[in-house]
């Protein structure tokens, strides 16, 4: 079996582009890591290993900018990698990561 990552940029001074190993996924949430899933209009929430540990990602906000939108590009980065390489997300025009919260 092949490790299969993703890259995600960001505009993240101190992080550049975050690289995630897809096998720890559990799940792509739009929203912050709350049950509720609250401030999906700007953030997205990568869980890992089930719920134990998670990436908030940030985004700038507005129209093509929404958390609801970057986790729809993660998710597609992920189910098209078939292993053995790294898949970018690609994000659309206007879309950016401007900060993270690893936990």
């Amino acid at each position: 079996i092949m490790a299969k990552f993703i890259s995600i940029e960001t505009a993240d001074a101190n992080r550049g582009t975050l690289l995630i190993n897809t096998e720890n996924i559990f799940i792509v949430a739009p929203g912050d890591e709350s049950a509720g899933g609250a401030d999906a209009a700007t953030e997205c929430t990568i869980f890992q290993n089930g719920l134990t540990s998670q990436i908030t990602l940030v985004t700038g906000g507005g129209a093509n900018n929404t958390g609801t939108l970057v986790a729809q590009q993660i998710r597609k980065a992920i189910t098209a990698n078939p292993g053995g390489q790294v898949a970018a997300v690609r994000m659309l025009d206007g879309m950016s990561i401007t900060s993270m919260v690893i936990a």
